[in-house]
């Protein structure tokens, strides 16, 4: 039976520090509490230099009882040098020399009601705060060899300064370890890891197994080795490693049973250029040069719906959602829904290959502004060859940069990371988003997978917010094939792109990140321009295998019963089975409804203020020569003319607001 949470009156998970009822506390309390009432001037000075006889008992009183207002040491310690004062002794007597002489005189006083100072003997000091004449003297003397207030120097830690080579040695000794920084965290905490293989127990014993004979006095006890490693490191332990480049495992492999000699130093000289290569790209991603704008990218991992703790979920095929996420800024950036779009889409609608990479890419390319001094675009992937690295994406990043991009941009740099070492800002990304879907249980539609990524993203819904485009058609038009490129695709680490001022691209390869030793020529085929290129929408479709949806049926039969055809909330998987459209209905438009395409002879309008423009109603547009309408999105694309509201794009490629 579930209940409402709520906070424990009595024991919780952890007991409370509680320290007035420690006995070390209570022991303090009482030796700094009055131990009687005050005591009474027994003298009889009444006037002269002392008027202890004078002072009447209410404020002989309220001055015993803010003496032990708190039972505090060093607060009635300048409580008393408050009270007193010290003065040089002008003229001495002559004296046998028995006793010591005193280098000053000390005067002593009762505060009054009406804030006076009453000055009184020692004797009636004494009486009245109940103190012995040693603590007095003790006060007094301190202050004027230090000049300072008092302050407790009974007690404290004792042990640091004892331990101290113990401690500097268990350090040693955990520095020693090696450690790695996180890739799947949203937010720079500074932790670093260590092996899945080591936990604070392991180290203890190693750490005392290290010494030697003698070095016995070094030896520290669990709870000692703990609370070093506690507080005066960031350290946690990693789980198992998966997704391990094959390369580095093949080499550890190599390097067990190598033996010693010109084997082994090859093995070792092999891996360490591998693990340089894979730096050069990680430095490269850390560049923040003002002048270089980056993009990473990559697709998360296939979320299934609907996301249920069936077992028979585990046999079954499912309908999955696709997360493409664009990064913008360098590895150390701040991850925020500003600087992250999240891509969304349904495997019925669209698939995963390249026309819709590409096309996602465009879509960053031509929704992000790139002002001076913005000279260079990074686009930064891993090298998956079916997505990233291929022609198709090769051509839309030309057609970009030679038609479509600002005047100052001039140069588009692609790289792709070394095999096994792919870890890129996205992958943190997708590390906080999987961490929220698995503390769901159930998830019946997109939208609860739309809902947590909104959180951490900027959601683009793919078909409706954006169009995808067929790249992949349109470049075995313009573009030369792979096989007749001037450098081999597959083996680049880094493409650059460079425009020309006869509206071309140039594009060399470059097989390292450092390297500029390649040719830059132009791919395009005899007569053609990659400006020119004007590939057609793609429409989003409801397809789905038949064995897919026969899966799904019995999954949620299973699940929910014969009848889940009549719940609401699985509308989605009832359009999909059935075969119905689940896109929503084409509203009538203005124009003829024309195949669209990007017009390779002018210029086009994609945004208006950073956002697509929806057309609602017929407008009027003066002077405009031409307009096309996408589909059942009605994006509008525009060539030539002018309009208050919008942003146009002129022949140049240079966005104006109007």
């Amino acid at each position: 039976m579930e209940e409402v949470v709520q906070p424990s009156t009595g024991h919780t998970r952890k007991k409370k520090k509680t320290p007035e009822k420690w006995t070390r506390k209570k022991s303090q309390l009482a030796r700094h509490s009055a131990k009687g009432l005050p005591g009474f001037p027994t003298c009889n000075h009444n006037g002269g230099k002392f008027k202890c006889t004078t002072v009447p008992l209410q404020d002989i009183r309220r001055f015993h009882q803010n003496f032990y207002s708190q039972k505090d040491k060093v607060y009635q310690d300048n409580f008393i040098l408050k009270f007193t004062s010290s003065v040089e002794v002008k003229r001495r007597r002559p004296t046998s020399g028995r006793y010591k002489r005193q280098p000053v005189r000390t005067k002593y006083f009762i505060g009054s009601k009406d804030k006076s100072m009453v000055p009184v003997c020692l004797n009636t000091f004494i009486r009245v705060l109940n103190v012995s004449r040693f603590r007095i003297n003790g006060v007094l003397n301190r202050f004027r060899e230090t000049g300072q207030l008092s302050k407790e120097n009974r007690g404290g830690d004792r042990v640091s300064t004892k331990n101290l080579p113990k401690k500097e040695n268990v350090m040693n000794f955990i520095n020693k370890f090696k450690c790695s920084e996180p890739h799947y965290c949203a937010k720079h905490t500074g932790r670093k890891y260590l092996s899945a293989e080591l936990n604070i127990k392991k180290m203890w014993k190693m750490y005392n197994r290290s010494l030697t004979e003698g070095q016995s006095g070094l030896k520290v006890t669990q709870w000692y080795f703990r609370s070093i490693f506690n507080k005066t490191y960031n350290l946690g332990f990693g789980s198992p490693r998966v997704d391990v480049c094959s390369t580095c495992l093949q080499l550890d492999e190599r390097l067990k049973h190598a033996g010693p000699g010109e084997e082994k130093q090859q093995i070792i000289t092999e891996k360490r250029v591998h693990k340089l290569r894979a730096k050069a790209f990680y430095t490269s991603l850390k560049c923040t040069d003002p002048k270089i704008v980056t993009f990473s990218y990559d697709c998360q991992k296939n979320l299934p719906l609907p996301k249920v703790p069936d077992q028979a979920a585990y046999y079954s095929r499912q309908i999955y959602l696709h997360n493409f996420t664009v990064v913008k800024g360098d590895s150390k950036s701040q991850l925020t829904p500003e600087n992250v779009t999240a891509y969304i889409w349904t495997e019925n609608e669209f698939g995963k290959g390249s026309n819709e990479i590409a096309s996602l890419v465009f879509d960053t390319l031509i929704a992000t502004e790139m002002e001076s001094p913005i000279t260079t675009v990074r686009l930064v992937c891993d090298g998956c060859g079916g997505q990233n690295k291929n022609s198709i994406v090769l051509a839309m990043a030309c057609h970009w940069l030679s038609k479509l991009a600002p005047k100052n941009v001039r140069t588009v740099e692609l790289y792709f990371p070394i095999t096994g070492h792919s870890f890129l800002p996205p992958d943190r990304v997708f590390g906080v988003i999987e961490k929220s879907i698995r503390k769901k249980e159930v998830i019946y539609k997109p939208s609860e997978y739309i809902d947590i990524i909104s959180e951490h993203a900027k959601v683009v819904k793919v078909g409706i917010d954006c169009q995808v485009f067929d790249w992949k058609k349109e470049k075995e038009t313009f573009m030369k094939k792979p096989a007749q490129f001037h450098f081999q695709l597959g083996a680049c680490r880094r493409i650059v792109l460079t425009r020309t001022k006869a509206k071309d691209v140039r594009v060399r390869g470059e097989y390292t990140y450092n390297s500029d030793l390649g040719v830059s020529k132009s791919l395009t085929k005899p007569g053609k321009l990659l400006s020119n290129m004007s590939p057609n929408v793609i429409p989003a479709s409801n397809t789905t295998k038949e064995t897919k949806k026969v899966d799904v049926n019995n999954l949620l039969t299973k699940h929910y019963g014969d009848h889940w055809r009549d719940n609401e909330e699985l509308l989605f998987y009832k359009n999909i089975i059935d075969g119905a459209d689940d896109t929503e209905e084409e509203e009538p438009v203005c124009e003829p409804t024309e195949e669209p395409s990007l017009d390779a002879h002018a210029p086009t309008l994609y945004r208006s203020s950073g956002r697509r423009i929806d057309i609602r109603e017929p407008l009027e547009f003066p002077s405009w020569e031409e307009s096309w309408f996408h589909g059942a999105e009605r994006r509008l694309m525009v060539v030539g003319g002018k309009h208050p509201d919008f942003e146009y794009i002129t022949s140049p490629g240079r966005g104006k607001n109007v």
